[in-house]
């Protein structure tokens, strides 16, 4: 499980002000003991960026974090139904990372789709975990959503 300082479950999200430039570190964690009612999940069955640009508060590096660790959560989770849930998001999660790819000839996400020197000295350090091969194979390893009535 990816983890923030040491810290199971957590993960840090850089920002950068558009005015003056100034940043900064949201740092969130995901308790363990909180689990999400299947009521509240249910009202996640909506897209999360319903354009078809992608996102410009977390980069193709940190979808793909948080993919993993919905995953990973879904993995563990004694209920189906919510394991199941978890995994539409990540899906979804998979399918805002892969807006960033704008060279339909070019299997790697461009340069402007890291938005952070951290991010980015992660995907030098391995780009194969973020082809758009891979991405793919592991979006149609998830299950598409389902509408609850």
């Amino acid at each position: 499980m990816p983890s923030l300082d040491g810290v199971p479950r957590g993960f840090r999200l850089p920002g950068t002000c558009a005015a003056c430039r100034a940043t900064w570190n949201a740092k969130f964690r995901l308790a363990d003991d909180s689990p999400i009612s299947t009521s509240a999940l249910a009202e996640w069955d909506v897209p999360i960026n319903s354009t078809p640009a992608p996102s410009s508060a977390i980069d193709v590096a940190q979808w793909i974090t948080l993919c993993r660790m919905l995953i990973t959560d879904a993995d563990a989770c004694q209920d189906r139904v919510r394991g199941r849930r978890l995994k539409v998001l990540a899906g979804r999660g998979v399918e805002e990372a892969l807006k960033f790819f704008d060279d339909p000839d070019s299997d790697l996400p461009p340069e402007k789709a890291f938005f952070h020197e951290e991010t980015r000295r992660i995907y030098r350090a391995n780009p194969h975990e973020l082809a758009r091969d891979r991405l793919l194979g592991l979006r149609a390893r998830l299950p598409s959503p389902i509408r609850e009535r």
